[in-house]
């Protein structure tokens, strides 16, 4: 058993999460850097990876970047308590199907068709509109971020001109020239098919597609 742990930084609304097997040595270890760190939650877990991704990932606009607060996020405990009520729900209610599907998703397909009871046409309805409102809400931010992401370019270009062969900008950026060493893959099947074919490496795969309704 292991621990996804919740701490308030004294007073203010700012949280930091992360998992350890061992809470006490862990706090211990944290206090040292900053004893204002106090215990707002526990959650007692054998799935901490899991939940603490949850909920870094429900609060990834809440993140306080840069150095070593990754973290850290900037939040209410009023905004904070219902996520980590989810996360518990989600490690009860959602985590062993999740884990059940991944382990099926092992097992190779026998080819046969199953009939579709009414739960599983249930579900099928709620995944379509389900995707229908990811689409739009992606249509949207992909709008937002084609802007962003054109004045981004500008700037960047902008930068580069300036520095010129410039390995660095002096607290402003750097353009440094790198190797990488690749491997030609169709060029060693070419030069050596014999190897190629004694080393290629099959993999097989259970692929997931979801039917539009009829």
């Amino acid at each position: 058993m292991a621990y996804v742990y919740i701490l308030q930084n004294g007073t203010d609304n700012i949280f930091k999460i992360g998992r350890t097997i061992d809470i006490e040595a862990r706090l211990r270890q944290l206090r040292t850097g900053n004893p204002q760190l106090t215990v707002f939650q526990l959650i007692e877990t054998d799935h901490e990876v899991f939940c603490e991704s949850y909920l870094h990932k429900r609060l990834g606009t809440k993140q306080i970047c840069g150095g070593s607060s990754e973290e850290f996020f900037a939040v209410t405990p009023a905004e904070l308590e219902p996520i980590i009520a989810d996360a518990k729900a989600y490690l009860v209610e959602c985590l062993p199907m999740l884990l059940e599907a991944e382990r099926m998703q092992e097992k190779d397909s026998d080819g046969s068709t199953k009939i579709p009871g009414n739960a599983a046409i249930s579900m099928h309805q709620e995944m379509l509109e389900v995707a229908e409102q990811i689409h739009r809400l992606q249509a949207v931010m992909m709008e937002q971020i084609a802007g962003l992401q054109s004045r981004y370019d500008f700037l960047e270009a902008e930068i580069k001109v300036t520095m010129g062969t410039a390995a660095e900008l002096k607290g402003i950026a750097t353009w440094k020239t790198g190797v990488r060493n690749g491997f030609d893959r169709s060029a060693f099947q070419e030069a050596e098919p014999k190897l190629y074919e004694q080393y290629k490496k099959q993999s097989r795969t259970r692929t997931f597609k979801l039917m539009k309704q009829q």
